[in-house]
């Protein structure tokens, strides 16, 4: 099975997370927005939780060289503030009028596989887990000399739906769960969106990342 190309995304969310653990935490959400057909993109928004701000825009082409790896609209957020705030809407607005819906959520024939892996220090973590007997394995190990050393579980999540698969590695303090899989317009993929704590602060918050399934046979 080919491995999503989904790094970016990952590391997007963890550091946008890091952000918002300077405020008030809260989960990710991600919003599907739609698709375009002309440059082969599908949009979405990352509303990061705690931030406070406008959510974060990003898109998948499926046409570029590396299909599936997410990418943020950094024009969107260039200049003042205030500025940015005032014209997202119209922005926004514009947008989804030129986008093509995606199909409804389909859940039948999906498979989630999570794979647990060792304990590990947690890439960005501010705020130590209150797992006092992982983070003591961990430091057994000789992985770090601090005590208020965070530690994560490497998990490896492998989604599939109907010929299409996919699969990623993730940090995470809690399990994963599949929150639906759509169809593209591109027969060659599909899309899965994935749901689990990994929000390295306070007592932990979820993320929700993009999985790009590919079909069986497929490059990635």
């Amino acid at each position: 099975m080919p491995r999503c190309a989904v790094a970016a995304c990952l590391m997007l969310s963890m550091m946008f997370a890091s952000t918002a653990g300077a405020t008030v935490g809260d989960d990710d959400r991600l919003e599907l927005l739609g698709w375009e057909p002309v440059d082969g993109k599908l949009y979405y928004l990352l509303h990061i939780g705690g931030l406070g701000d406008e959510p974060r825009l990003h898109f998948l082409p499926l046409r570029a060289g590396e299909p599936g790896e997410p990418r943020m609209v950094q024009s969107w957020y260039r200049g003042d503030a205030r500025a940015v705030a005032q014209a997202f809407p119209g922005r926004l607005a514009e947008l989804k009028a030129r986008l093509k819906p995606l199909p409804d959520r389909a859940l039948d024939g999906a498979r989630l596989v999570v794979e647990h892996g060792p304990l590990r220090i947690c890439p960005s973590a501010p705020v130590k887990p209150k797992d006092a007997a992982a983070r003591a394995a961990v430091l057994a190990r000789g992985e770090g000399a601090d005590p208020e050393t965070p530690v994560c579980r490497v998990l490896e999540v492998k989604v599939s739906w109907r010929g299409f698969g996919a699969e990623a590695k993730v940090d995470a303090w809690g399990g994963v769960t599949l929150l639906g899989v759509w169809p593209l317009p591109d027969e060659r993929f599909a899309l899965a969106v994935i749901r689990y704590t990994g929000k390295h602060f306070e007592t932990g918050y979820a993320v929700e990342v993009p999985l790009l399934l590919r079909r069986a046979g497929e490059g990635g």
